[in-house]
């Protein structure tokens, strides 16, 4: 279909050509005519290895990897983006599922040994040669992503350039990102958010703002010197992003859009307060694209428990463990209906209920608004009740020396699973007594079986690089542990 490579390489207006299209440093950025001309140059060399190929990519976010994507839809390949990070038996477990003919990639990387005959240096590709042209059948796939967070076998997520390219359309909209926007992205380029924000600027003819690394003091000094004025923070950032930036003026922000449910209801609270109308939350997935969207006027409503009312072109039910729709209020899997769906297989329609997906998120609907439970692998089953890690944690957040934490189960002989709480502590000096009052708030405002048998205190919480807490580390973690058994603590 080659629509993200017609969209920029159609550019009329020299205004637009000469302005910055992409930006890493002072000393390496790059207007839209240059990015033009660097696509094209790709393209060519691209062109000579074969027709219909796969290339896999281990590139950071960065202007090079920016090109290579626009490359791709000028050629009608395929990219599998990968994390440069993966290990060499990582990589090897992704290709079973997704070959791919070549693997892209910035420097020397020698512990990729398996895939040495693959590689080509983006830096050295007019260098690269083949002896005979490879022909293979056309892949249904424009950009291909694994899933990542809460499983040890990452699923490959396909998307088709429509499927993009509509996304591309629909953060337009939501956004109103108009040519003379500036957005700012630090996610990892292998993350369906990095993937977004960059396709979501360059088709809009905005300048995007690149990062490799999250370091505060540079983002909010790029912020500022720039005039940035739509930023995506991932939720475990927001808070301490909110404090740097409610202390200088910052009129020229546009939007700041939350995209995450981790966000504390305290933070949410906070950010309508003081950013208004400015301030966006929405719920989405890799495999949906947005799904809902809350902002102040719903907030000045009474809803800031939800994440909001379904985006344009959205529907959402919520389906009980028999596959039934569920009543108003009821708790039960997040199904989603949207033609941003990802390209699923034969093996994926069984996640999938009249042409909803199951997302795996449990929650409920209420007035037309959406409220998330949890996840549903999270789901805590204690004595055959049902507990939702997200209300024990948002009641142990209520403290302030508590930066963050995590609720989780762990088997028990007599319980069959009990919640366990691991606390992100600011103040260690203060540990007992701060243990003595989560403890006491959860026995206020939680009922017996949500209250956790233990809680384990740390300095620094493990994350992902998507920003959520690393839940199958600490499910790792916890797996074995002795438990005191809460009903003696009860007893009258």
């Amino acid at each position: 279909m080659s629509l993200f490579y017609k969209k920029i390489s159609l550019i009329k207006d020299k205004n637009i050509l000469k302005k910055i299209a992409i930006f890493e440093t002072e000393q390496k950025k790059i207007s839209y005519i240059e990015l033009i001309k660097l696509v094209n140059f790709y393209s060519k060399n691209l062109k000579k290895l074969g027709n219909h190929l796969t290339l896999g990519c281990t590139i950071d976010n960065s202007i090079e990897v920016c090109a290579l994507m626009i490359a791709i839809s000028k050629l009608k390949f395929s990219l599998v983006l990968f994390d440069r990070d993966m290990t060499n038996e990582q990589l090897k477990k992704c290709y079973h599922k997704i070959n791919f003919n070549f693997l892209l990639v910035k420097q020397d990387e020698t512990k990729f040994k398996e895939f040495k005959k693959k590689i080509i240096f983006i830096d050295k590709i007019s260098k690269f040669k083949i002896k005979k042209k490879i022909k293979t059948t056309y892949k249904n796939f424009f950009i291909c992503s694994f899933s990542s967070g809460t499983t040890s076998d990452p699923k490959p997520i396909l998307y088709s350039e429509k499927c993009k390219f509509s996304r591309s359309q629909q953060s337009t909209i939501l956004f109103n990102v108009k040519k003379n926007d500036k957005i700012i992205c630090y996610s990892p380029i292998h993350h369906s958010l990095a993937q977004r924000l960059t396709l979501l600027s360059l088709t809009n003819f905005s300048t995007l703002y690149i990062m490799k690394k999250f370091n505060l003091f540079k983002y909010i000094d790029l912020i500022f010197s720039y005039k940035i004025n739509i930023i995506f923070p991932i939720s475990s950032h927001l808070k301490i992003i909110f404090s740097a930036l409610k202390k200088r003026k910052c009129k020229f922000l546009k939007f700041i859009v939350g995209s995450s449910s981790d966000l504390s209801l305290s933070a949410k609270k906070n950010l309508y307060k003081f950013f208004k109308s400015k301030f966006l939350e929405l719920y989405g997935l890799s495999e949906t694209a947005f799904v809902t969207l809350i902002n102040y006027n719903d907030f000045k409503k009474g809803f800031t428990k939800s994440v909001g009312k379904t985006c344009k072109n959205v529907d959402v039910k919520i389906f009980n463990k028999r596959n039934e729709e569920c009543d108003d209020g009821e708790v039960g899997e997040i199904g989603c209906k949207t033609k941003l769906i990802f390209n699923y297989n034969n093996n994926q329609k069984k996640n999938f209920i009249n042409n909803y997906y199951l997302t795996g998120d449990l929650g409920y609907l209420k007035k037309g608004y959406l409220f998330l439970s949890g996840r549903k692998k999270n789901l805590i089953i204690k004595s055959g009740v049902n507990i939702y890690p997200k209300d024990i944690q948002s009641v142990i957040l209520r403290n302030k020396n508590i930066k963050n934490c995590l609720v989780l189960g762990v088997k028990d002989s007599f319980f069959g699973e009990v919640p366990i709480a691991i606390c992100e502590l600011q103040d260690f000096n203060k540990k007992l007594q701060i243990q003595n009052k989560i403890f006491n708030t959860c026995v206020k405002n939680l009922s017996k079986v949500q209250i956790p048998h233990k809680f384990f205190f740390v300095k620094k919480l493990k994350y992902l690089k998507t920003g959520k807490v690393d839940f199958l580390f600490y499910q790792k973690k916890y797996k074995k542990i002795n438990l005191p058994n809460l009903n003696l603590l009860f007893k009258q």
